[in-house]
């Protein structure tokens, strides 16, 4: 993948095309305003050509998955900033992370480094932040039996979508030839 994700370089059809939907999909959820997009993707004005960042182009796949498994597009453009946007953080005070630290860290847009990265995204509870029902994680040392993945409590949930980012984001890259 190339080194700076959020470089706008793809057309609207190239990213359509790497996200699997028809054109005319992705055209409509851009003209509705449907899609989070972040100041690297804005529209450039009438006439002139939109480009889209690799972050963006992993973004609108990752949202056409999720709609392609019964999520409103709107509500997966807010869990898909989730994984494009929002890394997993090293917390460490004084001394410098250690290797243990690093393999658990993921930076915005990215898989982890030491295996499959998962998303998981479970059903919403009334008065729930989206972010609490979404989680990133690898999935070799994810230490949680699979059960688990639907919350710790039975009264939470029975049902989740998993997502391979670590595919997903292959997938797009080889699209995109990037």
């Amino acid at each position: 993948m190339h080194s700076n994700i959020a470089v706008p370089r793809f057309t609207t059809a190239q990213v359509a095309a790497a996200a699997e939907l028809p054109l005319a999909t992705l055209q409509n959820w851009l003209a509705r305003k449907m899609l989070v997009i972040n100041d690297d993707d804005d529209s450039p004005g009438t006439g002139r050509m939109r480009l889209f960042s690799m972050r963006r182009a992993i973004h609108i796949s990752l949202v056409a998955e999720l709609v392609r498994h019964g999520v409103a597009v709107s509500r997966a453009s807010f869990i898909a900033i989730g994984f494009t946007d929002v890394g997993n953080a090293i917390a460490y005070y004084g001394n410098s992370p250690t290797t243990e630290d690093l393999k658990n860290f993921r930076a915005p847009g990215q898989n982890f480094s030491n295996g499959t990265t998962l998303l998981i995204v479970r059903p919403p509870k009334d008065g729930e932040v989206e972010a609490d029902n979404v989680s990133v994680v690898c999935a070799e040392s994810y230490q949680v039996p699979m059960w688990d993945l639907f919350g710790s409590n039975q009264q939470e949930g029975s049902s989740a979508i998993v997502v391979n980012m670590t595919k997903l984001c292959d997938r797009v890259a080889g699209a995109l030839q990037a």
